[in-house]
């Protein structure tokens, strides 16, 4: 077994997690927003973070795409070298 038989399938599962956690974060967004800000906050404040918070889901959302088309498609599957570093940032941002 190569190193490409264990890194393809851990690449993938780490792309998929991180997809499916960015999902359910983007869902629940006005749970941990009303959780975040403090007791006293004003409507402006909750709408202000809402938009920054929605622009950064959304961005990463649109990363982790184009990272999961490139992988699906075999651009950047059989690089062990890309696979590792991948799932070293995943790890580290998680």
């Amino acid at each position: 077994m190569g190193c490409n038989d264990r890194l393809i399938p851990a690449r993938f599962l780490c792309l998929v997690s991180h997809l499916s956690m960015l999902a359910i974060i983007l869902w629940s967004r006005e749970e941990n927003l009303k959780a975040c800000l403090p007791y006293d906050y004003e409507e402006s404040d909750l709408k202000t973070k809402d938009q920054e918070m929605l622009i950064g889901l959304s961005a990463a959302l649109c990363l982790i795409g184009f990272e999961l088309l490139g992988f699906l498609s075999g651009i950047s599957m059989f690089f062990p070298c890309v696979s590792l570093t991948c799932i070293l940032f995943f790890h580290l941002c998680i």
